[in-house]
């Protein structure tokens, strides 16, 4: 290969190089996401009284996740099962997945959680669902017994000291309940506010079934619609 040609060659692969880092998509992670934006998150929502003004704190917390958690990229974060088996939930889990974390001081009611039992019974060959709780393994026990098999219960017990990363990014920031939608790639496609709606004493079942079915029903829509686009695209290629 003569001198000109190794030239030649040597500027195409160098433009091509280029090409590809110009043209790949910015990726961030969802800790760095929060360690950039959390303080400007704060301040907007100390000016705010949640009991008052739920709405308008909902609508903050709304706007926050669309201007800088939508896309970002699930931390490779660590959870303990039931028998107390380190999960790194990237890459156990290999479907999209629902991951919905309860605070400490949550009681399972059946009207809180039938709704994503029955979820995750019928898209269970296409989206993983899984909870993550914030207490020790004996009282998780206790609580798993109300979900069913389709449901991964896992637990973060803060007392290990071994989760310092997942609890200072998961738990604390935006709040010990809430529902993330990661799409196959780890990719954070919405979150939102855990409320697990219960029922009130002068509510019923069925509207305690009925407003937790309707908390999961967007995000899980939006997460069947990323993968669907996701599968046309790499047709089209």
């Amino acid at each position: 290969m003569s001198m000109k040609v190794k030239i030649i060659t040597l500027t195409l692969l160098i433009l091509t190089y280029f090409s590809h880092s110009q043209n790949a998509p910015e990726t961030k992670l969802f800790s760095e996401v929060l360690n950039t934006n959390i303080e400007t998150y704060n301040l907007a929502v100390t000016k705010v009284d949640y009991k008052f003004n739920p709405k308008e704190s909902e609508s903050i917390f709304n706007e926050f996740v669309n201007n800088n958690i939508a896309n970002a990229y699930f931390d490779n974060f660590k959870a303990k099962n039931l028998n107390g088996a380190l999960i790194n939930i990237n890459t156990h889990f290999k479907k999209p997945l629902i991951l919905t974390t309860y605070a400490t001081w949550f009681i399972i009611e059946e009207g809180s959680v039938a709704e994503l039992n029955q979820l995750a019974k019928k898209h269970r060959k296409a989206v993983d669902f899984a909870v993550v709780f914030w207490e020790n393994k004996n009282n998780v026990r206790k609580k798993a017994k109300h979900f069913n098999r389709h449901v991964k219960v896992l637990y973060i017990d803060e007392r290990e000291n071994t989760f310092a990363n997942e609890i200072t990014n998961m738990k604390y920031p935006l709040g010990q309940s809430l529902i993330y939608y990661i799409n196959k790639d780890n990719q954070i496609i919405d979150l939102r506010k855990n409320h697990y709606f219960v029922p009130e004493i002068n509510s019923t079942y069925d509207k305690a079934f009925v407003e937790n079915r309707n908390q999961f029903t967007k995000g899980l829509s939006l997460l069947m619609m990323n993968e669907k686009d996701e599968r046309n695209n790499i047709v089209s290629d």
